[in-house]
């Protein structure tokens, strides 16, 4: 499979810089230049462009996973495959509920965070590249790798911070549960801390869940048929 130094080396990156629309073209030149003189580490990772045009979600995305686990997903979500686009519109509420809850994708790789010769030697599937489209597909990556920087020395402090953050993050998922009322400040206190309550009838409000629901299957689906290309062959 090629990697993402390969396709990078196949852009053109004026037509890059120029589809982030961006004030700091002058950075983008450098990170390419930068880039071009490392070389790529294999992490067993792969990148997977999803393009979610005509689903619930608004953005397209290329995201990136350990390739394990996303074939390991492809199993776990086979109950999609009975399922059209055409039909999710007539799907209940509760069969829209049950379908969303599925999940299709693992947990993503924060490769905003991921050293760059990692991010390189990520793995990208040519079939998917040339159907979410080359400019935008390493764009959108390079948008991700610069999102806190332009300086790999500042990526890797935020790294170790954001590293540090979440072994606190895994201490409080072992609190008991009068000690998480305790000291967790929950999405519910949040909402009456701040009133931010919804006084909608009931109806109004179940029949909003089951078509968040509807266009959550929409994503699922579309993660689920993109996944099925790259490794369900």
């Amino acid at each position: 499979m090629l990697t993402f130094k390969d396709i990078l080396k196949e852009c053109d990156q004026e037509e890059v810089i120029k589809y982030l629309d961006t004030d700091s073209v002058e950075e983008y030149k450098e990170v390419f230049a930068r880039l071009s003189g490392l070389e790529p580490v294999d992490t067993g990772c792969v990148f997977v462009g999803i393009d979610y045009t005509g689903c619930g979600k608004t953005d397209n995305e290329v995201a990136a996973y350990n390739e394990s686990d996303l074939k390991e997903s492809i199993r776990s979500s086979s109950e999609l495959s009975s399922i059209s686009f055409d039909e999710i519109a007539d799907l209940s509420g509760e069969e829209a509920g049950k379908l969303a809850a599925i999940t299709v994708l693992p947990t993503a790789v924060m490769y905003e965070c991921s050293p760059w010769n990692e991010v390189l030697g990520f793995h990208v599937d040519r079939a998917n590249v040339d159907s979410y489209g080359l400019t935008e597909f390493v764009g959108d990556v390079l948008f991700k790798m610069t999102f806190f920087s332009f300086s790999e020395e500042e990526i890797a402090e935020i790294r170790e911070v954001i590293q540090d953050t979440m072994s606190l993050v895994d201490e409080t998922r072992e609190l008991d549960e009068k000690e998480k009322e305790e000291k967790v400040f929950s999405a519910e206190r949040s909402a009456a801390y701040f009133s931010f309550q919804d006084n909608r009838p009931a109806e109004e409000k179940i029949q909003d869940m089951y078509e968040a629901a509807r266009g959550t299957v929409r994503n699922r689906l579309r993660e689920y048929d993109t996944v099925m290309e790259l490794f369900g062959k």
